[in-house]
């Protein structure tokens, strides 16, 4: 049996930020901060800091993931404090966690970021030969507060395998 939607904490791989860790193409730069916060917050998603994920989200979050479920900031954290204590564990990681197509687009003090996300997992215990990549599309928006930027709204979206090597309008 090949996992791939059935692993619960890959639609929860949508919300870690920007993505600034692995190689992309940036149409419009975001500003330095944006690019430090969402690669903060991606390093502390992969790596199971629960504390650091919660300090970089907006206290107003709102998050649309894969299934269409909507969340606030606390059934988001709920939801993925779980999987923090596996990733920590290194009981599951991530063997590919790569964003493509990044764009920033600049409104004031609010940045809206798009792109494509893929991810590969392992979970130890199930062979290699058993996972497979999932590809995602998503859109985030970062907005500048007192505290710092914060990660205030995401929506995910799955790509159907025939279409996700399509590239982005």
């Amino acid at each position: 049996m090949k996992f791939t939607r059935a692993v619960p904490f890959l639609a929860l791989a949508l919300l870690a930020g920007g993505g600034f860790v692995s190689a992309q193409t940036t149409s419009t730069s975001a500003p330095p901060e944006v690019t430090a916060a969402a690669a903060a917050f991606d390093k502390a998603f992969r790596a199971g800091e629960g504390d650091a994920v919660g300090a970089l989200l907006a206290d107003d979050l709102i998050s649309t993931g894969v299934g269409g479920r909507v969340e606030n900031k606390k059934q988001f954290l709920d939801d993925y404090l779980p999987m923090a204590q596996q990733l920590a564990s290194k009981q599951v990681a991530f063997d590919t966690f790569q964003r493509s197509n990044v764009q920033a687009r600049a409104y004031g003090k609010v940045v809206v970021l798009t792109g494509a996300l893929d991810v590969l997992s392992h979970i130890s215990g199930v062979p290699a030969s058993n996972m497979e990549p999932v590809h995602y599309r998503f859109t985030q928006v970062w907005s500048s507060t007192p505290a710092g930027w914060k990660l205030s709204v995401v929506q995910n979206s799955l790509i159907p395998k025939s279409t996700s090597s399509q590239p982005l309008p």
